[in-house]
């Protein structure tokens, strides 16, 4: 099992892995486009670890990665689930990526699981206001804490109950306190 969260930003996060009896994790980051995302309406928890696993590895899998990577695992003696911690690799553009995790480097060409989510890698940080249906925020530098001015939210929104979010709903501009309402 592996755990990360999906925006990446200083200070940067961590990737949880539980496994038992493995003693090394292969990562692969491959960039892709917000638009494929949806479009392919890859976007949500299970998708890649489900039936349309064999979709997303065919279209995903074959792109150039940006990042490959392998993390040994300091494995203790016995059977019982392990929780270990890794470091998300430094100096990848902002941009979307799938983050692919697998036991060896066939990364699910064979039996072994497969586990992938989409991540985006930012400078920003949104800090969301919600409420009797009104939508605001305020966009801000991760590191720093800096409103930023000008910045472009969209708001995107499910076209059906339990859908995949496909439709852009609304568009807005933050002002000089990096806010947007």
């Amino acid at each position: 099992d592996v755990e990360v969260e999906r925006n990446w930003c200083a200070p940067w996060p961590t990737i949880e892995v539980k496994a038992k009896n493995l003693d090394e994790v292969h990562f692969r980051l491959v960039r892709v486009s917000f638009d494929d995302l949806v479009k392919d309406c890859s976007i949500g928890e299970d998708v890649y670890n489900s039936d349309a696993r064999s979709a997303v590895k065919d279209k995903y899998l074959k792109l150039v990665p940006a990042k490959e990577w392998i993390e040994k695992l300091d494995l203790k003696p016995g059977f019982d689930e392990q929780k270990f911690t890794c470091p998300v690799p430094q100096g990848l553009s902002c941009g979307h990526y799938v983050l692919f995790a697998a036991a060896n480097g066939k990364f699910g060409a064979d039996a072994q699981p497969l586990f992938a989510q989409y991540i985006t890698v930012t400078t920003l940080a949104l800090a969301m206001k919600t409420g009797n249906g009104n939508f605001g925020g305020t966009v801000y530098l991760a590191e720093s804490g800096k409103p930023v001015e000008g910045a472009k939210v969209e708001l995107w929104g499910y076209p059906q109950k339990g859908g995949r979010f496909q439709t852009l709903r609304e568009t807005y501009v933050t002002d000089k306190n990096g806010e947007f309402k």
